[in-house]
């Protein structure tokens, strides 16, 4: 009796591997079945019917859920079926992943240079020299950030709780031509810096100097971004930000900085 609760308990615990194992091939988008065969397929190669019988897959949809892991990398068609190594499916699926990005980025940056011409005609409002609002959420920062920067010629940003989003913010300047502006980026104490963020330091011409700030800021000529975290935000980056557009406030904090 003890022998039969003992092999039961060794059953379930494999079972329950396999299930996790099943979850995490969804990160590569393998659905369920396609998961399952993989892992059948792992410790032998087999027959259509044999791997429906292991699988636990219907066999109906064996041929068609087998096409797709040969499409997707993961198995190869012999006089049987065989499971590539996981090292090679598993880096095989990322480079897929990464071309179909660039070129879903691709299209839509021609749409966006399509429908921002279409969309500019019809943009009929005029910016106010006195302006004041809250932008809430990582997305609608980023585009007044963008905006702002793109309007600017001298440009300071002060980074504390920014450096979270470091990436997402380095990306705002791959279409932004830097080339007669001058850029101030005064980072927190003891911020280590990184080679590659050397080289992009350097490639913008960016001035840095290191001193711990109150705020994230993004300060121009009449321009000022203040950013403050949101503790009841749901996304990655709980930010919220308030937006000055006023040219006395804007130099006055230009100058401030300067000072640092």
């Amino acid at each position: 009796m003890h022998s039969y609760r003992s092999n039961t308990s060794c059953n379930l615990s494999f079972e329950e591997k396999k299930m996790k194992l099943e979850e995490e091939l969804k990160a590569f988008n393998l659905n369920s079945y396609e998961a399952r065969v993989y892992l059948a397929l792992l410790r032998e190669s087999m027959t259509p019917k044999q791997i429906s019988e292991h699988a636990k897959v219907p066999l109906p949809r064996i041929y068609d859920t087998l096409k797709s892991l040969e499409a997707k990398g993961f198995v190869i068609k012999g006089e049987k079926y065989s499971a590539i190594a996981p090292e090679i499916a598993l880096e095989s699926r990322i480079l897929q992943f990464k071309a179909e990005f660039e070129n879903s980025i691709k299209e839509i940056e021609a749409k966006k240079n399509l429908l921002t011409k279409k969309l500019s005609s019809l943009y009929l409002r005029k910016p106010s020299a006195h302006e004041i609002a809250v932008l809430k959420g990582i997305n609608s920062i980023v585009s007044k950030f963008l905006e702002i920067m793109n309007e600017a010629s001298e440009i300071h940003i002060t980074i504390r709780k920014a450096l979270k989003a470091k990436e997402l913010f380095k990306s705002c300047f791959q279409n932004l031509e830097t080339k007669n502006k001058k850029i101030f980026i005064i980072l927190p104490e003891k911020t280590k810096i990184s080679k590659e963020d050397k080289e992009f330091i350097k490639k913008h011409g960016i001035k840095v100097k290191f001193h711990n700030t109150l705020f994230d800021l993004l300060v121009t000529e009449k321009d000022v971004l203040i950013g403050v975290p949101d503790p009841t935000a749901q996304e990655p980056y709980h930010s919220i930000a308030i937006w000055i557009r006023n040219e006395v406030f804007a130099k006055a904090i230009q100058q401030n900085l300067k000072e640092i």
